[in-house]
Parts: C-alpha cells; structure tokens; sequence
C-alpha cells in the first residue's frame, strides 16, 4: 500500500473520529441510554487511535521496503470498520441490534491487534543507525 494512500484513510479515520466524538457527545448525548454513550465514546476513541496508528505505519512505509506496514494499515483500516463502526451501530440501534452479525465486533478487535503485530514486524525490519 502506497505511503500516500496510507496517510488518507488514516486522516479519514480521523476525521470520522473526531466527527463522531462531536457528534456523541453534542446531539446524541441526551438520546443516547448510559451504555450507548459508553459505547459510542469508546468507539470513536479506538477509531481515534487507530487513525493515528496507521498515520504511524505511513512513516514505517517510508522507512521499511517490503509489505509490512502495508499490511499493517490494512488491518488498522479494516479493524476499525469492524470494531468501531459495530460499536456505533450498538449504540445507536441498543443491545442485540447486529444478530447474527454480532462476530463483527471481535473479529475487528482481531485485526486491529493484527496490525499492532504486523507493525512490530515492519519496525524490527528498520535499519539501525551506523556507528
């Protein structure tokens, strides 16, 4: 996966992050239960960190040939579909609402540990500095 490519689905995660943070605790704040406020936070705080995970394994790409943090970001991309956006479906549509999709979920934190695996291989990969 290009660098370039990387740095814009990491700044669209972010960008839908921080619109989803607004979002939850703006307008849906008082129409969310306690637990669907928990989950749409905790949501857009994993899709937060995650943003800024691939934005990190943008500059590893830089710095690393091979498909490491390539695959790295992809995990990253597709865990945080997975993991945040059922989250939010949670929390907006209450308990039970995915059926029989409701392996979404893990399946998302799967791929996001994944990729934070997938990232160490890619930084064990960097060449040290030459003395």
């Amino acid at each position: 996966m290009e660098v370039r490519f990387i740095v814009m689905l990491a700044a669209l995660h972010g960008f839908i992050a921080t619109a989803a943070s607004a979002l939850g605790s703006h307008l849906l704040a008082p129409r969310l239960s306690a637990q669907g406020g928990a989950l749409f936070a905790q949501a857009a705080t994993y899709q937060f960190f995650h943003a800024l995970a691939m934005l990190g394994t943008a500059f590893v790409a830089a710095r690393v040939a091979g498909e490491w943090p390539g695959r790295a970001a992809f995990a990253f991309f597709i865990g945080t579909l997975l993991f945040s956006g059922t989250l939010y479906m949670r929390a907006l549509m209450g308990p039970g609402s995915l059926g029989p999709f409701h392996w979404l979920t893990p399946v998302g934190g799967l791929c996001l540990m994944a990729g934070w695996a997938m990232l160490a291989v890619a930084g064990a990969r960097i060449g040290g500095r030459q003395r």
